[in-house]
Protein backbone atom coordinates (compact mmCIF):
# COMPACT_ATOMS: atom_id res chain seq x y z
CA UNK A 1 0.00 0.00 0.00
CA UNK A 2 1.14 3.53 -0.72
CA UNK A 3 -0.19 6.43 1.33
CA UNK A 4 0.79 9.93 0.23
CA UNK A 5 -0.20 13.52 0.81
CA UNK A 6 1.70 15.50 -1.83
CA UNK A 7 1.83 19.24 -2.48
CA UNK A 8 3.50 20.43 -5.70
CA UNK A 9 4.27 23.80 -7.23
CA UNK A 10 6.07 24.52 -10.43
CA UNK A 11 6.54 26.65 -13.49
CA UNK A 12 6.52 25.78 -17.16
CA UNK A 13 7.94 27.84 -20.02
CA UNK A 14 7.21 27.16 -23.64
CA UNK A 15 7.65 28.39 -27.16
CA UNK A 16 6.05 27.46 -30.45
CA UNK A 17 8.53 26.80 -33.26
CA UNK A 18 7.13 25.89 -36.70
CA UNK A 19 4.09 24.08 -35.28
CA UNK A 20 5.95 22.31 -32.48
CA UNK A 21 5.50 23.33 -28.84
CA UNK A 22 8.83 23.19 -26.96
CA UNK A 23 8.79 23.49 -23.17
CA UNK A 24 10.82 23.36 -19.99
CA UNK A 25 9.29 22.45 -16.63
CA UNK A 26 10.59 22.96 -13.08
CA UNK A 27 8.62 21.69 -10.08
CA UNK A 28 9.00 21.20 -6.33
CA UNK A 29 7.04 18.54 -4.44
CA UNK A 30 6.71 17.68 -0.78
CA UNK A 31 5.20 14.38 0.40
CA UNK A 32 3.91 14.76 3.96
CA UNK A 33 3.28 11.04 4.44
CA UNK A 34 5.01 8.87 1.84
CA UNK A 35 4.57 5.58 3.66
CA UNK A 36 5.06 2.52 1.49
CA UNK A 37 4.27 -0.88 2.94
CA UNK A 38 4.05 -4.41 1.67
CA UNK A 39 3.62 -7.87 3.09
CA UNK A 40 3.62 -11.53 2.17
CA UNK A 41 1.69 -13.29 4.97
CA UNK A 42 2.48 -16.77 3.68
CA UNK A 43 6.19 -15.93 4.04
CA UNK A 44 5.67 -14.16 7.38
CA UNK A 45 7.22 -11.01 5.83
CA UNK A 46 6.28 -7.35 5.96
CA UNK A 47 8.16 -4.13 5.30
CA UNK A 48 7.39 -0.45 5.80
CA UNK A 49 9.42 2.42 4.31
CA UNK A 50 9.09 6.19 4.64
CA UNK A 51 9.51 7.81 1.21
CA UNK A 52 8.19 11.21 2.32
CA UNK A 53 10.04 14.49 2.02
CA UNK A 54 10.90 16.90 -0.74
CA UNK A 55 12.04 16.50 -4.33
CA UNK A 56 12.48 18.61 -7.45
CA UNK A 57 11.67 17.74 -11.04
CA UNK A 58 13.24 19.08 -14.22
CA UNK A 59 11.73 18.27 -17.61
CA UNK A 60 12.12 19.33 -21.21
CA UNK A 61 9.84 18.24 -23.98
CA UNK A 62 8.09 18.84 -27.25
CA UNK A 63 4.55 18.37 -28.50
CA UNK A 64 3.29 18.45 -32.07
CA UNK A 65 -0.18 18.08 -33.53
CA UNK A 66 -0.40 15.56 -36.37
CA UNK A 67 -3.74 16.56 -37.83
CA UNK A 68 -6.99 17.26 -35.98
CA UNK A 69 -7.10 14.08 -33.88
CA UNK A 70 -3.46 13.01 -33.41
CA UNK A 71 -0.52 14.41 -31.51
CA UNK A 72 3.00 13.30 -30.60
CA UNK A 73 4.75 14.13 -27.31
CA UNK A 74 8.40 13.68 -26.29
CA UNK A 75 9.48 14.21 -22.67
CA UNK A 76 12.83 13.93 -20.91
CA UNK A 77 12.62 14.31 -17.13
CA UNK A 78 14.62 13.78 -13.95
CA UNK A 79 13.75 13.94 -10.26
CA UNK A 80 16.34 15.29 -7.83
CA UNK A 81 16.65 15.27 -4.05
CA UNK A 82 14.03 12.67 -3.15
CA UNK A 83 14.55 9.48 -1.18
CA UNK A 84 13.82 7.38 -4.27
CA UNK A 85 16.67 7.50 -6.76
CA UNK A 86 15.44 7.40 -10.36
CA UNK A 87 17.39 7.68 -13.59
CA UNK A 88 16.51 10.04 -16.42
CA UNK A 89 13.14 9.13 -17.92
CA UNK A 90 12.49 9.45 -21.66
CA UNK A 91 8.97 8.98 -22.97
CA UNK A 92 7.46 9.18 -26.42
CA UNK A 93 3.65 9.26 -26.56
CA UNK A 94 1.23 9.15 -29.47
CA UNK A 95 -2.25 10.46 -28.64
CA UNK A 96 -5.39 9.91 -30.72
CA UNK A 97 -8.63 11.68 -29.78
CA UNK A 98 -11.83 9.87 -30.80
Amino acid sequence: AILSKIVSAGVMFGKSVKGTELYCKLAYSYDFDGEVSGSAPEQNYSERTDMGGSSCKFAIGASRNLGKQNSLHLDLEKDFGGKMKRPWNLSLTFKHTW
